[in-house]
């Protein structure tokens, strides 16, 4: 049974509104060691990255492949918009590298993908490696 939203409180503009069924998306897990790459540093504070739990990385774009902390991506798009003294995170930013506009839950979906690969490759060389480009989902 579906419950409309009230005509007075549409969504916000960035969500997209679905109905049907709920479907089980399974995401393919590259084996080969060559499918992967080390998170490196922040595209914008040139730091190390030391953990994939604090890594974005630009998918707006398959050519560009830069990485990010989460933090140093948050104010970059905030002060793009005179919000960082107000907000903690962007609805969107765009890429400071390739300049592809992104919405900041594509990111963090991306983020909980990786997480849960690198959970899946705890007990083998690729722990802590990042697969390279966009993960196939089935």
């Amino acid at each position: 049974m579906e419950i409309p939203f009230p005509l007075d409180v549409l969504p916000p503009s960035h969500i997209a509104v679905e109905h049907g069924a709920v479907t089980k998306i399974s995401t393919l897990i590259p084996q080969l060691q060559e499918e992967y790459d080390v998170a490196g540093t922040c595209s914008l504070c040139l730091k190390p990255i030391l953990s994939i739990s604090e890594l974005l990385r630009c998918h707006a774009n398959e050519t560009c492949k830069s990485h990010f902390h989460m933090r140093c991506l948050s104010k970059h798009a905030l002060n793009a918009v005179d919000e960082y003294r107000t907000s903690l995170f962007p609805i969107q930013g765009q890429c400071p590298k390739c300049g592809v506009v992104y919405l900041w839950g594509d990111l963090i979906r991306d983020q909980r993908i990786l997480l849960a690969v690198n959970k899946f490759n705890s007990s083998s060389t690729l722990f802590n490696m990042i697969p390279r480009g966009k993960l196939i989902k089935m």
